[in-house]
């Protein structure tokens, strides 16, 4: 009897401890590649400008200075939009180059070039001082369900 209790307790704390270690493996499921994003805005552009609009045209080129897209915006004072041309990707840990080429007002140009990700989307503001876009910061996108994995370098901030 004491045999059979002793086999037992054995039986369970092995039982407990493989139902504890098949918890503690990563499923592949939730692997960054498992997990394909939604698309992405490339930049957000806000008119700090709070006493004026502003029309603003952006080409988007990537890093072989192709042309990916031709975008025009009309802002009024302290109003923000999302760029219309979004990228997409097979998985979460993808970052694009982008160079983008504004134009304000028809006058002023601002090149700026910038890395998207899944996780972190630029931010860039018209300077109501200068009537150009300059960087401002990069925004934490959120996970979506998927995993957060550290970004190198950059700034995250907030507007």
């Amino acid at each position: 009897m004491k045999k059979t209790v002793v086999l037992a307790g054995i039986s369970l704390v092995i039982l407990v401890i493989a139902v504890s270690a098949v918890q503690l493996i990563p499923s592949p499921e939730d692997s960054p590649d498992s997990c394909p994003p939604p698309p992405t805005s490339v930049f957000s552009l806000v008119n700090m400008d709070l006493n004026g609009s502003h029309s603003v045209s952006v080409i988007i080129n990537d890093g072989s200075n192709t042309t990916l897209a031709n975008e025009s915006y009309s802002l009024a004072p302290g109003e923000s939009t999302g760029s219309k041309f979004v990228m997409t990707s097979q998985n979460a840990t993808t970052t694009n180059s982008y160079y983008l080429i504004f134009m304000v007002d028809d006058s002023v140009g601002s090149e700026i070039p910038v890395d998207v990700s899944y996780y972190t989307v630029p931010i860039l503001h018209i300077d109501p001082a200068k009537g150009e876009v300059i960087y401002y910061s990069s925004v934490l996108t959120g996970d979506y369900g998927c995993p957060l994995e550290e970004q190198a370098g950059g700034n995250v901030g907030e507007l």
